[in-house]
């Protein structure tokens, strides 16, 4: 565990934003994305921790399985 203030700041905000939509009772399914974006998009730059996400898509015959096969 690191002791970088950055992230401990996200971390403060990622815990607080549902206790503060609450308390201001918005009842706004938007919110959501506040902690998506958070989870998916600021934590990975900034916490080693954080688990890395990855997708491997395309097409049929576009080397998927190539790329994984050779990966590992």
């Amino acid at each position: 565990m690191t002791d970088d203030p950055r992230i401990a700041a996200l971390k403060a905000l990622r815990r607080d934003i549902p206790r503060l939509a609450e308390m201001l009772q918005v009842e706004d399914p938007r919110m959501d994305i506040w902690t998506r974006v958070l989870d998916l998009k600021l934590f990975p730059r900034v916490d080693p921790d954080f688990p890395l996400i990855a997708a491997i898509c395309g097409g049929g015959s576009s080397g998927k399985s190539t790329l994984i096969n050779t990966l590992g």
